[in-house]
């Protein structure tokens, strides 16, 4: 298993699926809903473009490594910053060839064994409630103080 192996159109159209509706383009300007579904013809050279940034680029683009900064307003007085949140945009294309080589290194850490089995967040098939369960059987028993 590689990371920087070609990706399949099926591999590539599962990332394109998870992108976010309605949410701001980043510095590239490429609405998610542009390239959500695309059709066979942009979809065979969004698949070229990416394969082509995972195996030969040397260095990405720093369009792909930059992000623009919004904050969003959350409660309370619009005048106080402190009610704002920060986030960043990044670039669709960047999102989806991050997004590959994430699976691809979560699939290598659960095929080999890399991660320790108290890891619970961000796994395939767990969640965090066991080890809430872990911590308060804990505390309900003294391990804890």
């Amino acid at each position: 298993m590689r990371l920087s192996r070609h990706i399949t159109e099926s591999e590539l159209r599962k990332h394109l699926a998870s992108l976010p509706r309605k949410k701001a383009p980043g510095p590239d300007g490429l609405p998610y809903e542009l390239i959500r579904s695309p059709s066979a013809k942009f979809c065979h050279i969004l698949l070229q473009g990416v394969n082509s940034a995972l195996t030969n680029i040397r260095q990405w683009p720093e369009v792909w490594k930059s992000g623009d900064i919004r904050f969003l307003y959350k409660k309370g007085s619009p005048v106080d910053i402190s009610n704002y949140r920060p986030v960043v945009l990044l670039s669709a294309i960047y999102k989806i060839i991050t997004a590959v080589v994430c699976s691809r290194l979560s699939a290598i850490a659960e095929k080999y064994g890399l991660l320790a089995d108290q890891q619970e967040g961000f796994r395939p098939c767990r969640n965090t409630n066991r080890q809430i369960q872990a911590l308060y059987d804990c505390q309900v028993s003294g391990e804890l103080s």
